[in-house]
């Protein structure tokens, strides 16, 4: 189960588009928007409008499956009709008509429905779905019901229904009894939208501009083809209940600052501008999408991804994964174990001091490592670690494993030279490429740096 419930993002933007249709917008692509008439209905056009003239829907087409789509609040008056939700449900009584044809259509044509809406239309969805089993011959209770920014939140246990929306939408599950355990299965939680506006204040001191259907649409807009460490979709790796912000803010976002965050994964995304996010104490995942973005991760195991635009970004303490992606980006590595890419673009690995544990180096992995494009920087590393302040560094070698010379002092993990601040690049048995550096007087090493593959002499691509 991903951010969506049962759907893929694919399915799920399907069904938000369609929303967005009953409103006047395009349907999605392949979908055929149905006449009135074509359902047996004695109104002209392709939009169903109630006898009080407030209730709007239409029906989309497209193989064997029918969306039916109820229009949501798109005027003031329509605050009228939440009493209609709450207790007696009998807001969807004016869509009757409407689904007495579209029952009779689906069983002529050997169709499957799926109900959908926003807001308002949302709360229909609802009703429907509580219905379904009593109403209308029983023709939808097999059908599928996705809910968006609805008031009222069904906990009807044998649908296929799910809801979406923002916890700081004050319309979202508005209606007395939507969180009771039952709907909470059937709904995403701990969703945000942060636009930092002190007026109707909730948990994130946002206002209720977070039930605006653009402000949806764009932010199930970002999502789109955005990864997690490993390779999978973040919205399979989000879990309807994950801590998910949206970050509009034009201000830094420190995630540390808002109220009553779950102690477990934050996960941030940002707009197509710069924007500037500063993690927890706890394991955070940042995506800063368009524009030169600044993240910070604090501590815990962090995922920072800079996407398009030159980026800066550092994790800070805990074992930090950084993507620079698109962009001339900088990466600044802190603690053992950190990994980062640079993606494409002339990117800057910047290596501060790293202390390394008693029998074993201090490691940084960077698999993307470019030589002739990418530099890696170590103006912040203490070259001895027994003299105060940064000493400084000095390259000794270009080595590659010999095998036909016995163990030479590299293979045996020691360096050749004993001298503090000394930087060797060596290409292993493997034939992948590691860097070492010697902080003390000793054989030993105490930081090292590994690539993937023969990298060559990169020497000159190193700033000391």
């Amino acid at each position: 189960m991903g951010l969506f419930g049962d759907r893929s993002y694919a399915e799920f933007g399907v069904l938000l588009q369609a929303a967005n249709a009953a409103f006047g917008k395009h349907a999605p692509g392949g979908w055929t928007q149905l006449k009135m008439s074509d359902l047996g209905i004695d109104q002209s056009g392709d939009t169903f409008t109630s006898r009080n003239g407030r209730g709007k829907a239409i029906v989309l087409e497209k193989g064997d499956q029918l969306i039916v789509a109820f229009r949501g609040s798109d005027k003031w008056n329509d605050i009228k009709d939440y009493d209609n939700i709450s207790i007696v449900k009998s807001y969807s009584r004016q869509f009757d008509k409407l689904l007495d044809k579209v029952a009779k259509y689906q069983d002529a044509h050997d169709k499957e429905t799926t109900f959908t809406g926003i807001s308002l239309g949302g709360a229909v969805t609802n009703i429907v779905a509580d219905k379904a089993g009593h109403q209308w011959g029983g023709a939808f209770e097999d059908s599928s019901f996705v809910g968006i920014a609805s008031a009222y939140l069904s906990n009807h246990g044998r649908r296929d229904l799910f809801n979406f929306g923002m916890q700081n939408d004050l319309i979202y599950g508005i209606v007395p009894g939507s969180w009771n355990p039952g709907s909470r299965q059937f709904a995403a939680e701990h969703v945000y939208i942060y636009e930092n506006r002190r007026f109707w204040s909730d948990n994130l001191d946002d206002s209720l501009l977070p039930h605006r259907v653009g402000g949806l649409n764009r932010a199930i807009a970002s999502l789109e083809g955005l990864v997690v460490d490993g390779g999978g979709l973040l919205v399979d790796a989000l879990r309807p209940d994950s801590y998910l912000i949206f970050d509009s803010t034009k201000e830094t976002l420190r995630v540390r600052e808002l109220h009553n965050p779950r102690k477990e994964l934050v996960t941030v995304v940002g707009e197509g501008r710069a924007d500037r996010m500063a993690g927890t104490g706890g394991g955070d995942r940042f995506y800063g999408l368009g524009g030169d973005d600044e993240l910070i991760g604090k501590a815990g195991r962090d995922e920072l991804h800079g996407g398009a635009g030159d980026d800066w970004l550092s994790g800070r303490a805990g074992r930090d994964v950084l993507f620079g992606d698109g962009g001339n980006d900088r990466l600044i590595f802190d603690t053992h174990g950190d990994r980062g890419e640079g993606g494409s673009g002339r990117d800057w690995f910047v290596i501060r001091t790293i202390e390394h544990r008693e029998g074993r180096p201090a490691t940084v992995f960077l698999p993307d490592f470019t030589p002739g494009e990418d530099r890696i920087v170590f103006r912040e590393f203490d070259g001895d670690r027994h003299r105060k302040g940064d000493q400084p560094l000095h390259f000794v070698e270009y080595a590659v494993y010999d095998a036909s010379d016995g163990l030479s002092p590299l293979e045996r993990g020691h360096v050749n030279d004993r001298r503090p601040g000394g930087v060797t690049i060596f290409e292993d048995e493997n034939g992948d490429t590691l860097l070492i550096i010697n902080r003390d007087g000793d054989r030993g090493r105490e930081f090292e740096i590994r690539f993937d593959g023969a990298l060559g002499d990169f020497s000159r691509d190193i700033l000391f």
